[in-house]
């Protein structure tokens, strides 16, 4: 007798976005040619700056200081389109989970924290817009990291992430003041939480918001960050299950980590040793693949 498959539930009770989601739709089209996902990211021309000109020792303790020193260390890899394309066909957004063939898993708090570095414990990162003019943005922007901003960088409450980047890659003095690295350093934070943690899907804008989070970099590593990171991929991996979409952003390069820590036969060999001061993440940063 011939086995029959079904891409979908058994009992629909629970999984109830069955017809639109797209592993029914690849389960049904063999040919997958066109179903591997675009991945959106802004942040490749950051990495391959800090390449070549590495971020010095007093603009890093203010970056450690405020929370993000695990990403700085994760640095970047190539993304893996076919394997993200793959975990988003097995993503359930009823259950926010990953269905496979031996059970459910999925990514979690503890994950966030191991991998990435960034603080889970903590007060919440608010999503309450700041009600600010231009002229009150524009004030924000330049007390806090020293620089003008002109009008043709803000888009509403959004800042243009190419304006900061190339403010990031202005050499600072010789000898900087403290004020100078704590301004240069929320430039990188600020850039990082646009185009890495919490990208949209034109990868150019950061809200305005983030900003004022960094004012006091103290209280911006008590925040929970990984809280607010680990929402944010499962809102785009819940968006992107719909068969119509084509494009993923969000902070994929961190269910990547994940995959390869999970599914070891996936993982590329680590080429650094673990290092109890950094991330697990940080162990497969490779310089040649920025």
């Amino acid at each position: 007798m011939d086995a029959h498959f079904t891409s979908g539930p058994l009992n629909n009770d629970l999984l109830w976005l069955s017809g639109s989601h797209r592993g029914d739709y690849y389960f049904q089209n063999p040919d997958r040619d066109d179903g591997i996902l675009r991945i959106r990211r802004g942040d490749q021309d950051l990495w391959k700056h800090l390449k070549s000109h590495p971020i010095p020792e007093n603009v890093m303790e203010f970056i450690t200081l405020a929370g993000f020193g695990g990403i700085v260390q994760c640095g970047n890899r190539r993304l893996d389109r076919a394997l993200i394309s793959a975990l988003v066909e097995r993503w359930r957004p009823e259950t926010h989970t990953f269905h496979l063939p031996i059970g459910e898993t999925t990514i979690t708090l503890q994950d966030v924290n191991i991998l990435w570095g960034l603080p889970i414990e903590g007060n919440v990162v608010s999503g309450v817009e700041l009600n600010l003019n231009n002229s009150q943005i524009t004030a924000l922007f330049e007390n806090l990291v020293g620089e003008e901003l002109p009008l043709e960088a803000v888009n509403g409450y959004k800042i243009n992430l190419p304006f900061i980047l190339t403010k990031i890659k202005t050499d600072l003095p010789e000898n900087p003041t403290r004020l100078q690295s704590i301004q240069q350093a929320r430039l990188i934070i600020f850039f990082l939480i646009g185009a890495t943690l919490f990208p949209d899907s034109a990868s150019n804008w950061v809200h305005i918001n983030y900003l004022s989070h960094l004012e006091d970099l103290n209280n911006c590593g008590e925040l929970s960050w990984g809280s607010a990171v680990l929402a944010c991929l499962y809102k785009h991996l819940c968006k992107v299950t719909d068969i119509s979409r084509t494009d993923i952003s969000g902070p994929v390069f961190l269910l990547q980590l994940w995959a390869w820590e999970r599914f070891t036969g996936f993982a590329p060999e680590a080429v650094n040793a673990i290092d109890f001061q950094k991330p697990y993440g940080a162990r497969y940063v490779l310089n040649n693949t920025l």
